[in-house]
């Protein structure tokens, strides 16, 4: 009795560690498989921080505008930073706010059943900073301004979903217009899409991509935003000259 009862033990221990094995693989292999999926966006070299700015320090799209353009050259001029960009959104980081459109002449009858997308307003540098490809059309120039022609550029998922048939880039989008600094939203109007990028993984590695429009910063000004900074060293280096640049700008930011 007591050899099969020492018999079985060894047989249960041996299942329970090949179990034990077994799970373990498989946990490290998903670790593995999560640590290789791309997430749409170039993490390396990336220095990304956001600026909590008050609403009374900027009032008007010009003042927004300007005072972005400024501090994205002052930082550009630090050494070792390739590029700068900004905007509301950040891949992974901060999340982007969910905006109702409309596809121009696809009109809803019920504005409350409109369909979502997450709503992002960016730079010119911002897919060249993030290394977020575009693979169709082109990504945002500084001519992309207020008085030009309204464009957005929406990401892959957006595109299968709404436009599985037809150019997304002979297509516009209807969505209304932020004021700026606050939250109030003007009637919707029609943007040009120019561009598709490509998806990004925001809400982690396993997650779904989400549809996503992207609209010119400077046609659509918002004052608290994120920072991302390229560079060719290491992006903690850059931490101390970049608070000397914010501090040079504005002491109390």
């Amino acid at each position: 009795g007591r050899h099969l009862l020492r018999h079985t033990l060894v047989v249960a221990e041996f299942a329970l560690a090949l179990t034990l094995l077994t799970g373990g693989g498989l946990t490290i292999q998903s670790l593995i498989n999560i640590a290789r999926t791309d997430l749409g966006f170039r993490s390396e070299g990336l220095f990304t921080f956001y600026l909590p700015i008050q609403d009374a320090r900027l009032e008007s799209a010009g003042e927004i505008d300007a005072f972005y353009q400024e501090f994205a050259e002052r930082v550009r001029a630090v050494g070792s930073v390739t590029s700068v960009s900004y905007s509301s959104g950040m891949p992974a980081a901060g999340a982007f706010s969910g905006i109702a459109f409309t596809i121009a002449g696809r009109p809803v009858s019920d504005r409350t059943q409109r369909p979502s997308a997450r709503f992002n307003q960016v730079s010119p540098a911002y897919f060249e900073t993030l290394g977020v490809r575009i693979t169709r059309g082109r990504a945002f120039t500084e001519a992309d301004r207020t008085g030009a022609v309204l464009v957005a550029i929406v990401n892959e998922t957006f595109v299968k979903r709404y436009f599985p048939d037809v150019d997304p880039l002979t297509q516009r989008v209807v969505i209304e217009q932020f004021n700026p600094g606050v939250t109030n939203l003007g009637p919707g109007i029609e943007r040009q899409i120019v561009g598709v990028s490509a998806d990004l993984r925001n809400l982690g590695p396993a997650s779904e991509s989400l549809p996503e429009i992207h609209v010119p910063f400077a046609q659509s000004t918002w004052a608290r935003n994120w920072m991302a900074v390229r560079t060719v060293g290491d992006p903690l280096a850059l931490q101390q000259p970049i608070a000397a640049v914010v501090r040079s700008i504005d002491p109390d930011l």
